[in-house]
């Protein structure tokens, strides 16, 4: 009898263990959400005429003797909080970035956007949301709300992303909308 009753623990010990295992592994194969954080480096347009460009920029910092070019670099941070829809590798996505622009031209432009969209499971996202900047406008530079929208594609590997972001701002009273061109990495942070 103590034989048979050995044979059963050990079979419920066995089950149980495979029980747990299995438990384990559906848990991990659930996704999560992802935190990812990184720089950002790009370049940004001001779909203006040079010359307008130059004398409003010229108006701002107050230096006649200068030109400046309505294409200028964009530098900052980002980060992004993915929550998974499901299992389908589709992505609700919370991003946010500030950046500094034309410090090649010493013009600094901080800017500051947040979006809300998606992303796909093969990578491609977009997104729109409230965008703040510096514009010159009455012949002071200004800080004016805006809408950014944003399209964009993001390669992952196992230890990073790289996003590839191209963002249009229509600045309104301004009429001059800016496109900007946006690479980064984002490392992660949870996932």
């Amino acid at each position: 009898m103590g034989r048979k009753w050995r044979m059963v623990r050990t079979s419920v010990l066995v089950m149980a263990l495979a029980v747990a295992a299995r438990g384990l592994w559906a848990q991990e194969s659930t996704p999560r959400t992802i935190l990812v954080f990184g720089p950002r480096l790009g370049v940004s347009a001001v779909l203006q005429e040079p010359g307008a460009f130059s004398s409003d920029m010229q108006k701002v910092t107050q230096d006649a003797d200068r030109s400046f070019f309505p294409v200028f670099s964009e530098v900052g941070i980002g980060a992004g909080q993915f929550i998974p829809l499901g299992s389908s590798g589709t992505y609700i996505t919370f991003q946010q970035a500030f950046l500094v622009g034309g410090l090649d031209q010493r013009m600094p432009l901080p800017s500051a956007f947040l979006t809300l969209g998606c992303r796909l499971p093969f990578g491609l996202e977009a997104g729109v949301g409230p965008y703040g900047t510096l514009t010159p406008l009455s012949g002071s530079a200004e800080f004016v709300l805006s809408m950014v929208y944003t399209a964009g594609w993001v390669f992952a590997t196992p230890d990073f992303q790289v996003p590839i972001t191209l963002m249009f701002v229509p600045i309104p009273g301004y009429l001059n909308p800016r496109i900007t061109l946006l690479f980064g990495i984002n490392f992660w942070m949870l996932r």
